[in-house]
């Protein structure tokens, strides 16, 4: 779907930006004139070979991957082929969205124009099929500013990100606490507590989400904080960003969020797994909290997710196979053309401009994008 990523990595990503910029400094202080060509092209070469090899291995060598295709053919004959055009057409502004929301939030600190944000978009979604819980993403989207500006294109994807939690918790555990009306959990008396729990965890990340520049402040007094000052110190940064801001990112969250959504509702509906709108909301939002909450690069989370897609929509029809489906064509819609459009984008990126080899800007064409 293209959502995405977990907040208990938050740490580990702050050590990998910090390992990262610490390589950086020792290049620049080696003052090369540049990276040799071979060396940019072997390095290039690897993104592409590695990204086709693991969409080979996780994608088109799998055991049922012909029957979904030939699924996918046998509805495309059928009258809801108009479905799947609409959620063709819904991919860019999926990840326009998401652009649109990234860039709100890095303006503040340097200008950026959208197609330049949408071509980082791109490249990060290219990485982050190798990582878990698309953590990748976040070095992708770094190629597209200034060195100097690497770790504040890191803060506002992870502000971004938060934003998207907020929704996908939100929507969530409405969605969970319907679905188990039907399946899940019988007992009503677990209802108001699935609700409290919910409330609850929305309510501290919503607090969080927009109070984050106090987190060092908070965390002093904690007998470990001297072992996180140094990472912490930097989300200050984010007193930049003001409630307005903050609340605009949270709107096209919720945007975003529901074209992804209704993409899922439309693939489902083509390929003849007939659900009701609340059904369909309950089902899919449920989903999303199933897949945020499981740290599973999307190419190995695949299959967990196919099987959990199995449990959910088991209830309401028996159609396995386009059940499967829809998962493995959403995967492929949202994620995989997006992937290799940025892996393109990574091929054509000036490696020396980013190491702060060279200072004039160099303009990347990828095809419109």
């Amino acid at each position: 779907m293209g959502e995405d990523n977990g907040l208990p990595f938050g740490g580990t990503l702050l050590k990998i930006y910090c390992l990262i910029t610490a390589l950086v400094s020792r290049l620049r202080r080696a003052k090369p004139n540049r990276l040799h060509p071979a060396v940019i092209f072997v390095l290039k070469m690897s993104v592409l070979a590695g990204l086709g090899w693991v969409l080979y291995h996780q994608v088109w060598s799998r055991e049922n991957a012909g029957a979904l295709v030939e699924t996918f053919a046998e509805h495309w004959a059928g009258p809801a082929r108009w479905m799947l055009l609409v959620a063709v057409l819904l991919v860019p502004v999926n990840w326009g969205l998401e652009t649109q929301k990234w860039r709100c939030l890095l303006t503040r600190f340097t200008p950026i124009s959208f197609w330049q944000a949408y071509r980082a978009i791109l490249a990060g979604v290219a990485v982050s099929l190798f990582t878990p819980n698309r953590m990748g993403e976040y070095g992708g989207r770094v190629l597209a500013v200034e060195a100097r500006h690497g770790w504040k294109a890191v803060l506002a994807t992870l502000v971004g990100s938060m934003s998207q939690w907020l929704v996908l918790f939100g929507m969530g555990f409405i969605g969970l606490a319907i679905f188990s009306t039907y399946a899940v959990f019988r007992n009503e008396t677990l209802l108001p507590w699935l609700f409290v729990a919910g409330a609850a965890l929305v309510s501290g990340l919503a607090f969080l989400f927009f109070h984050l520049s106090k987190l060092p402040g908070w965390l002093r007094f904690l007998p470990f904080y001297r072992y996180l000052h140094r990472y912490l110190r930097l989300i200050a940064f984010v007193h930049r960003y003001r409630k307005g801001d903050l609340r605009q990112v949270l709107g096209l969250a919720l945007l975003r969020y529901a074209t992804y959504s209704l993409q899922y509702f439309l693939v489902l509906h083509f390929l003849g797994v007939e659900i009701s709108p609340l059904t369909g909301f309950a089902g899919i939002s449920t989903l999303f909290l199933f897949q945020t909450s499981l740290p599973l690069p999307p190419v190995i989370g695949l299959f967990a997710r196919g099987e959990a897609a199995l449990f959910v929509w088991g209830h309401f029809s028996d159609q396995s196979l386009s059940i499967l489906a829809a998962s493995f064509g959403l995967f492929i819609i949202n994620l995989t053309a997006p992937a290799l459009l940025g892996a393109l984008v990574i091929v054509q990126t000036n490696v020396n401009k980013f190491l702060g080899y060279e200072k004039d800007e160099v303009k990347v064409d990828v095809g419109g994008f």
